[in-house]
């Protein structure tokens, strides 16, 4: 039975793609392996979920690290950059390496090509004869000048899973040739769409002591990737809060900051406690729950902006300064601009929607998410033509 293995970091974000893929394959007679690398991002390898799959898995992290160990932030200092190059190193070659080679698969699937450990993981695959399949992790736009490097999407799949037509776009920007990209959807966001979030939503609720309204604000590292600095956005935030706050406060509505993983808790938690109202921030707190209960959505730059639609909810996305408004949420006319000095006036205008930004952000999901319902089932027709040789030379 022809294997493929399938190589993820976020046992959440990763699996939740890949898992209704491993469920066709193995229908389809092929035989799928998990290789976790969890621990290199401070999770753990959640074996209970991989063998309730039925499928083989292989722990390639003997230790967890924690989230600051591979001095993962966009150090500037030099001799921290020197440190970084040296874990990473240290790590590829005397954890890792020598546990993925050998016993080559008839094809891998990775979620991402450039940022390590998958730019090492991918060149060891193209040294090995190994084939793969890049699947599409989140949504795709321009780093700023100096941090581009070697582009998502430019690491020699052998083919591209894109999520719609306009994922399809800007992997031929990059480089990549039109015959190896397909559009065939997120198999994440079609078993979040099937599913019915009111329980959860109403037990979040009564978990954090939610009011009736909410504004649901997603922050995410945009200073990592190079947008601004992290002093720099959290002034942003303080300036956005400290306008929306009030006249949200007015309406009955209280603001939500639902922070990314590596971001600082306590930081947001000092900013929160100092904008009026009191501003709520969660961390792990199930964002579809979130989506569920909230008024409106809020977001620098990220998925979660195209997640929120899903759920037909109002989009805003806050400008970043010298930058603008980050992916094209505001450009194709799905979302609200927001800017912090405005944003008091701004949040009363996100608030307002009606069923022209409704029709807007329905043409929108169009765009992005091919095969909508049904992307699992196209991913893994996908694998099993590119296991057999049918798709691209």
């Amino acid at each position: 039975m022809r294997r493929v293995d399938f190589v993820i970091t976020n046992p959440r974000h990763h699996l939740g793609i890949f898992a209704p893929v491993i469920a066709q394959i193995r229908a389809a007679g092929l035989r799928p392996r998990i290789l976790s690398l969890c621990e290199l991002r401070g999770y753990r390898t959640p074996a209970a979920e991989f063998s309730a799959l039925g499928a083989e898995w292989i722990r390639l992290m003997p230790v967890r690290l924690s989230k600051d160990s591979l001095q993962l932030r966009a150090v500037r200092d030099r001799a921290m950059g020197r440190t970084r190059r040296w874990l990473r190193d240290a790590i590829w070659h005397g954890l890792v390496r020598r546990r993925l080679g050998g016993s080559p698969a008839a094809l891998a699937v990775v979620p991402n090509d450039t940022a390590f450990p998958y730019d090492r993981v991918v060149q060891l695959f193209r040294e090995e004869g190994v084939p793969f399949l890049l699947m599409q992790e989140g949504v795709r736009f321009e780093l700023p000048v100096g941090r581009r490097g070697q582009q998502y999407g430019q690491g020699g799949a052998h083919a591209v899973a894109a999520w719609g037509e306009a994922s399809v776009r800007y992997f031929r920007s990059v480089g990549v040739p039109a015959d190896r990209i397909r559009a065939v959807g997120n198999p994440r966001l079609d078993t979040i769409l099937a599913r019915d979030w009111t329980e959860a939503a109403r037990s979040l609720r009564r978990t954090l002591d939610l009011p009736d309204r909410v504004l649901l604000l997603v922050t995410n590292p945009i200073d990592l990737q190079g947008f601004c600095s992290a002093e720099d956005k959290y002034r942003l935030i303080s300036a956005f809060l400290a306008q929306a706050a009030p006249p949200l406060s007015t309406m009955g509505i209280s603001i939500v900051i639902k922070i990314h993983p590596s971001e600082s808790l306590p930081a947001y938690t000092a900013m929160a406690a100092a904008s009026a109202g009191g501003a709520r921030v969660v961390r792990d707190a199930d964002p579809f729950a979130l989506f569920h209960l909230s008024a409106a959505v809020v977001v620098l730059g990220s998925t979660a902006g195209l997640e929120a639609m899903l759920f037909d909810v109002p989009v805003g996305v806050l400008e970043v300064p010298g930058i603008g408004f980050l992916h094209d949420y505001v450009d194709f006319g799905a979302a609200v601009p927001l800017r912090a000095e405005t944003a008091r006036a701004d949040v009363e205008n996100l608030l307002a929607d009606g069923e022209t930004r409704r029709a807007a952000r329905r043409r929108y999901l169009g765009e992005q998410l091919a095969n909508l319902g049904h992307a699992a089932e196209a991913a893994g027709a996908l694998i099993g033509a590119l296991v057999e040789k049918r798709v691209v030379a």
